[in-house]
């Protein structure tokens, strides 16, 4: 929201999604200096659920399937994003697929959240016309889409 209001749309976005795709990628660089031992010291059921996780990976990977797979991942988000940072590096996930299919696949919340900052941003800017058609649709589609979003999670 905030970078909507302070950098408007075409600024915003791409840098954005820049940051949130290092970001994730932070995680999963600590995940995989960090967690590797905690993996194996894992118990046999939660080593069986990566086992298939990794399987899964090589199956998208050899069909090329791989980057659409992680992308569906982040953008329909039935997983919890910290979970898909933790488990890619341990599941067979190059940092380059993983990076880019952070910044691709979550460019749609992404473009919500700043969707509705630059709304607020007009918003506060208007000359008091804050019951505008224009105004009163754009924060009824911000409002709906970050319903629908928090719902979802």
């Amino acid at each position: 929201l905030a970078a909507g209001h302070i950098f408007g749309m075409a600024v915003g976005l791409p840098l954005i999604c820049f940051l949130t795709a290092c970001g994730a990628s932070g995680c999963y660089l600590m995940s995989q200096f960090v967690g590797s031992d905690t993996i194996r010291e894992a118990s046999a059921t939660a080593r069986a659920h990566l086992d298939s996780v990794r399987s899964a990976v090589s199956r998208e990977r050899q069909a090329s399937n791989l980057f659409i797979w992680l992308c569906t991942a982040r953008l329909f988000p039935f997983t919890p994003n910290w979970a898909l940072n933790i488990a890619a590096p341990h599941s067979g996930v190059r940092l380059g697929e993983f990076w880019w299919s952070v910044l691709l696949g979550l460019l749609p919340y992404n473009f919500v959240c700043l969707s509705a900052g630059t709304t607020l941003s007009s918003l506060a800017e208007s000359d008091g016309s804050a019951l505008s058609p224009r105004a009163i649709v754009g924060l009824s589609a911000g409002s709906i889409a970050l319903a629908v979003l928090l719902k979802v999670r």
